[in-house]
C-alpha cells in the first residue's frame, strides 16, 4: 500500500454511500429497512492505553457499540500500529491486544451487520492472523494516480483559485503522493 493514495477517505465514502442507500429518501427500500450506517474510525496506535487491559477493553467497547448501533462500520486507519506480527521478542500486551482483536473478529459471525475494515501502508506488518477469511480476508491494493486523476483530484481542489492551470505539475508529479503534489501546487 502507498501513502496518500485515498484508502482512508474510500472507507469515509464507502460509509456516506451505504448511508445515502439506506436513507429514508431512498424510495426504492421498503420503509422499515431505511436507515443509516454508524461509522467508527480508530487509527491503530490511538487503540493503545499505557494501563494494562485498558486497550483490550476499548476494543470490546467498541465492538459492542457498534453491534448495538448497526448497521455500522469499524474503520481501523493504520492498523499495523494496533495488531503488528507477533513475535517472541514483542511485549505480552501487544500479544493480548492482537488476540483480543482476532477472538472480537470472530464473534462478528454472531453480530450480523457490523463490517470492519483495516488500513495500511505496511501489510507485512500485520499480523498473520488478521489475513486469514472470516477476517480481514478481502486485500485491496492502491497505487499512485495515474496523471489523469491527479488532473482531476487538482482541478476539484483549485476550483475556486484564480492561478494558472496545473497541467505541468500534473505531468511531473507521478511520483508525489497527492498531498505532496498539492502543496508544490500552492507555493507556485
Amino acid at each position: 500500500m502507498i501513502l496518500g493514495t485515498g484508502k482512508t477517505l474510500l472507507a469515509r465514502a464507502l460509509a456516506n454511500e451505504c448511508t445515502r442507500l439506506l436513507s429514508p429518501a431512498n424510495n426504492s427500500l421498503p420503509v422499515d429497512s431505511r436507515r443509516s450506517i454508524a461509522f467508527f474510525m480508530r487509527k491503530g496506535a490511538d487503540c493503545l492505553s499505557k494501563w494494562v487491559g485498558e486497550s483490550e477493553r476499548q476494543l470490546r467497547l467498541l465492538f459492542d457499540q457498534a453491534y448495538r448501533m448497526r448497521p455500522s462500520i469499524i474503520f481501523f486507519d493504520e492498523i499495523d500500529g494496533l495488531a503488528p506480527v507477533r513475535s517472541s521478542r514483542q511485549d505480552q500486551i501487544h500479544s493480548s491486544i492482537v488476540s483480543t482483536l482476532l477472538s472480537l473478529m470472530d464473534g462478528l459471525d454472531r453480530r450480523a451487520e457490523v463490517v470492519v475494515i483495516g488500513a495500511t501502508n505496511r501489510p507485512d506488518a500485520i499480523d498473520p492472523a488478521l489475513r486469514r477469511p472470516g477476517r480481514f480476508d478481502r486485500e485491496f491494493v492502491f497505487h499512485l494516480p495515474g496523471e489523469a486523476t491527479r488532473r482531476r483530484i487538482l482541478e476539484i481542489h483549485t476550483r475556486s483559485w484564480q492561478t494558472r492551470k496545473p497541467s505541468p505539475m500534473v505531468r511531473a508529479g507521478y511520483s508525489f503522493y497527492w498531498f505532496v503534489l498539492f502543496y508544490i501546487f500552492l507555493r507556485l
